[in-house]
C-alpha cells in the first residue's frame, strides 16, 4: 500500500514512529510531503555543512543519554568534489564493486556519478538518490524549513575544496551561527575572502589557522567585530594587541602570550578594555610553579581570594556555549580569585594545569548578578 494513500491521522501516526532519516527522505517526495514532515516538528540539535573531500550536510541530535544521533548527506557530485573527476564512470564502478548498485541496468537512475548518500548513525541505514538540478543552498534551505530552523549552526571548511568558492557565494547572505576554518588552506588570499564574506556575518568563530597575517592591523580590524564567541585553537597565534582589540562576549583558546602579557591584559580590563567580555579562557606556558605564575598574572592587581564554600551563579547573556566551558555544570562558580573593575564589575579567576600550560578562566559578573 502507498503510504500517501493513508488518511491524515493514520499517516501522522505512522510517520511519528519513523526515524529522522526516513522523515527527511519522505520530505523530498513532493511539496505535500515536505509540509507534512515539517508539521511533525522534529527537534534536532545542530545542522552543519562540512567542506572536505566531499561536501556533507550533517544533522545532529544530542541526547541526555550521550547517544548522539546523526543523519549525514554526502554529495557525490562533480560540482561538490575536492578534485574534478575526469572519468565519472569510475565512481559508478566503485558503487557496483561495493554492492551499492547491482549492475549497469540500475546505473542509469544515478546518471553520470551525480548522486547523494543519506546515512543514519543510529540505524546504519543508507539511502542513495540521484541529485536533481538544484544547488547545495536549496538542499540546506529545504532541510532547515522541514526542521523549523532559521539558522545554520556550523559552516566548517576542513579542506581547500575546488568548489569552495562557489559554495561560499551561495551562502554569502545566509544566517550562520558559527564559522569553523581549517588548520591549513593553500590559498591565503582566497581564505581571507571567505572570512570577509562568510565569517564576518556569523555569530561566532572557531579558528584553527591565522586568518590574516598575525600582529597586523587587518587582524585587529576583523576581531573588533561584534561576534558572540571566539575560539582560537591549535596553530592560531594571537598577541596581546589582538586580544585587546576583540569586542566579543566569550574568548577561549591557546594563544601566543605569556603570564606577563596576561597580567597586562587583566590590568587593561580593570581600566575598561573589552567591555562586552563575559568569559575569557586562555592557556599560557607553565613557569617554575603555579604560585609563581599566579604572582606574575596578579602583579599590581588588587584581588581577594574566595574559599570554595563561596558559591554563586554565573549567568551568561549569550546562549548555546556552555559546552565549550570546561567543568561548567549548572552555571555554578566555587571559590576563585576576585578582581574588581573600575566600573564595579567583578571577575573571578579560576585556574587548572594542563599537560604543558596553565589554564586561566575568567568569569565576569556585572553589579546585578554577583551574589
Amino acid at each position: 500500500m502507498n503510504i500517501l494513500q493513508l488518511p491524515s491521522k493514520a499517516l501522522r501516526c505512522t510517520l511519528q514512529h519513523c526515524d529522522l532519516l526516513e522523515i527527511l527522505n519522505f520530505s523530498f517526495v513532493s511539496k505535500k510531503t515536505k509540509q507534512f514532515a515539517k508539521s511533525l516538528h522534529r527537534n534536532v540539535s545542530v545542522v552543519e555543512i562540512d567542506i572536505n573531500d566531499f561536501v556533507e550536510v550533517q544533522i545532529w541530535k544530542f541526547e541526555v543519554t550521550q547517544r548522539h544521533d546523526r543523519v549525514k548527506f554526502t554529495f557525490f557530485s562533480n560540482m561538490h568534489r575536492s578534485l574534478p573527476v575526469e572519468d565519472p564512470q569510475f565512481f559508478m564502478d566503485q558503487l557496483i564493486h561495493n554492492g551499492v548498485i547491482d549492475g549497469p541496468e540500475k546505473m542509469k537512475k544515478f546518471g553520470n556519478g551525480e548522486h547523494l548518500k543519506i546515512q543514519s548513525s543510529t540505524t546504519g541505514r543508507v539511502i542513495w538518490m540521484s541529485i536533481p538540478s538544484m544547488g547545495l543552498r536549496k538542499y540546506v534551505d529545504h532541510l532547515l524549513d522541514v526542521l523549523n530552523r532559521v539558522k545554520l549552526d556550523e559552516f566548517a571548511i576542513n579542506k581547500d575544496n575546488y568548489c569552495t568558492e562557489s559554495i561560499c557565494d551561495e551562502f554569502r547572505d545566509f544566517d550562520i551561527r558559527c564559522f569553523m576554518n581549517p588548520r591549513k588552506m593553500s590559498d591565503s588570499l582566497f581564505h581571507q575572502k571567505i572570512m570577509r564574506h562568510i565569517a564576518s556575518k556569523c555569530d561566532s568563530l572557531d579558528l584553527c589557522t591565522p586568518v590574516f597575517e598575525p600582529k597586523t592591523h587587518t587582524t585587529q580590524e576583523f576581531l573588533i567585530q561584534n561576534f558572540d564567541a571566539l575560539r582560537a585553537m591549535y596553530l592560531y597565534k594571537y598577541n596581546l594587541n589582538d586580544i585587546l582589540s576583540t569586542n566579543i562576549f566569550l574568548v577561549f583558546g591557546q594563544v601566543a602570550i605569556d603570564s606577563n602579557q596576561l597580567n597586562l591584559f587583566v590590568r587593561h580590563w580593570i581600566k575598561g578594555s573589552n567591555p562586552r567580555l563575559e568569559y575569557f579562557q586562555i592557556d599560557v606556558p607553565k613557569g617554575m610553579s603555579v604560585e609563581d605564575d599566579l604572582s606574575v598574572i596578579l602583579d599590581k592587581v588588587d584581588f581577594q581570594k574566595q574559599p570554595d564554600s563561596f558559591v554563586r551563579d554565573f549567568p551568561l547573556s549569550v546562549q548555546g556555549y556552555d559546552q565549550f566551558i570546561p567543568s561548567f555544570k549548572n552555571r555554578i562558580i566555587k571559590g576563585g580569585v576576585d578582581i574588581k573593575r573600575a566600573n564595579g564589575s567583578i571577575a573571578t579567576l579560576k585556574y587548572c594545569i594542563t599537560d604543558s600550560h596553565l589554564r586561566i578562566r575568567m568569569f565576569i559578573f556585572n553589579d546585578d548578578n554577583y551574589t
